[in-house]
């Protein structure tokens, strides 16, 4: 008996090793910046100062992110979720192993001139927004995944270590052409995104590299819903009417704007974040606000800003996109790093490679809680005044809405329309 259970213990340890030599294991440990506790306001202070976004940052990522919006929504039916900032900052990493105008086509999508300053800028960033304490947490996390199984393939030392010092970047070398590797990456996905996303990685015979960006976000909304009076109603969709939650909630003195075609207002968030809802008026379509940059970008920061009783009804929803976000690269000028003959990403490495694909899949819901939002991009290479009036945010038709960091970034913004 004592034997039998010797051997099952020592079989279970046998799995145990098993499953820990299968976990991948970056080739260094990357100083990831430590979460403040939410009334630390010594520490919150001394980041800002220690790690300033310049004025001309956010301005780059903001125009980048209502751009290409617009682009991808014009491509999408239903429900569309997407991080702008993920998709910015793997394109960030992507440009700093890039060289002539292949380096130029992706700075200028990303609205920088130096590669050295936009770096830099991701680093203070991430600093400034990394948040890890009990109430809500937004972890980005990047990763360069170098093919071990195609003869002499390397990345060059320079390209690491900015990966590394300015991304926070984990960097791995594996077999792609192991089943294992494929599996590694899926799970390195899953740790960063707490489960919400599970991707089905395919690694190509030619894959030689990859760049991964994920991007998880829960918070607490800074006043709940009651559940009380969350009831089911009638969510007019584009094409057909279904039922669904909707949470309740009235504000006596509220901010909301007023902007052509549009009501919009929030609801702010405890670590200083907030999440957006822009309702179009009767008889407007998502489209129409979504027709150019300009306008979407007035839709979210534009119009005039009143106070007075504001009433929301927002339905309670979870969904996951998929995007190819290649198309969209390509029509906003991104076109020699898809192309082998013109391809020049030497500063990564030396061996001739060009990018293959790019891909985003992200997942959202709410609830009487809170939000919790999560994406996952790949490159492939081969928040009182006199009352003004009233609001009421009825979202029982089409409705845009964006999830804001603390320092008023883009981090997802969607549309809800149907029921899945």
């Amino acid at each position: 008996m004592l034997k039998r259970i010797f051997c099952v213990f020592i079989a279970m340890i046998l799995v145990l090793l098993c499953a820990c030599s299968s976990a991948p294991k970056p080739l260094a440990a990357v100083a990831f910046p430590k979460g403040i506790s939410l009334n630390d306001y010594d520490a919150r202070r001394e980041l800002i100062e220690n790690y300033p976004i310049e004025e001309e940052f956010s301005k780059m990522l903001a125009d980048f992110s209502v751009r290409t919006t617009v682009n991808l929504y014009g491509e999408c039916d239903g429900n569309f979720n997407y991080s702008p900032v993920s998709l910015y900052l793997a394109m960030a990493l992507c440009a700093n192993g890039a060289e002539g105008e292949t380096k130029a086509q992706i700075l200028s999508l990303l609205g920088a001139n130096d590669e050295a300053y936009l770096a830099k800028q991701c680093e203070h960033f991430y600093r400034r927004n990394y948040t890890d304490n009990s109430i809500g947490k937004l972890k980005i996390a990047n990763s360069v995944w170098m093919n071990n199984g195609q003869g002499d393939f390397s990345c060059k030392d320079e390209f690491l270590k900015t990966a590394a010092e300015s991304f926070f970047a984990e960097i791995f070398s594996a077999d792609f052409t192991k089943k294992k590797t494929a599996e590694q990456m899926s799970k390195w996905v899953q740790k960063n995104t707490k489960g919400t996303i599970a991707p089905n990685i395919n690694l190509g015979a030619e894959a030689l590299m990859t760049i991964f960006n994920t991007v998880y976000f829960c918070d607490q909304w800074t006043d709940r819903f009651d559940a009380a009076k969350t009831e089911p109603d009638i969510f007019s969709g584009d094409d057909v009417a279904f039922v669904i939650d909707f949470m309740n909630a009235e504000f006596s003195s509220h901010s909301f704007v007023r902007g052509e075609n549009f009501t919009r207002s929030g609801l702010g968030l405890k670590n200083s974040g907030s999440m957006i809802f822009v309702l179009p008026d009767e008889g407007v379509s998502i489209s129409e606000l979504m027709t150019d940059a300009q306008t979407l970008e007035n839709v979210l920061f534009g119009g005039e800003s009143k106070a007075g009783r504001v009433t929301f009804k927002i339905p309670k929803f979870s969904f996951s996109s998929v995007l190819e976000l290649k198309a969209m690269l390509n029509s906003l000028g991104v076109a020699d790093a898809f192309s082998w003959e013109n391809a020049d990403f030497s500063a990564a490495s030396d061996s001739e490679m060009c990018l293959s694909d790019v891909t985003q899949q992200t997942h959202i819901a709410l609830d009487e809680k809170g939000v919790v939002a999560s994406s996952f991009t790949e490159l492939m290479y081969a928040g009182a005044a006199m009352p003004e009036g009233s609001a009421d945010m009825c979202l029982d038709r089409p409705f845009i809405y964006a999830v804001l960091s603390s320092t008023n970034d883009v981090l997802f913004i969607g549309v809800f329309s149907c029921e899945k």
